[in-house]
């Protein structure tokens, strides 16, 4: 079975089929990676962050507006 092949207007030049397959692989892997990355991110650092903030500080939020409301 033969690969088809296309011709491009602008240079001329052949273009296989397997190109767009192997162009597609790289996308979707760095798609995965990209998304393993994000998910490492929010993991180590947005997740820390938003913890220490619902421990610490909102409690102190809290604790003022009562202050401010009951005056």
């Amino acid at each position: 079975m033969r690969c088809k092949t296309e011709t491009s207007v602008i240079s001329g030049s052949t273009i296989n089929m397997e190109d767009d397959t192997k162009l597609k692989i790289i996308f979707y892997v760095l798609v995965g990676l990209y998304t393993i990355t994000i998910i490492g991110i929010w993991e180590s650092f947005v997740k820390p962050l938003w913890m220490i903030f619902l421990k610490f500080i909102e409690p102190a939020i809290i604790f003022i507006y009562n202050l401010v409301a009951i005056k």
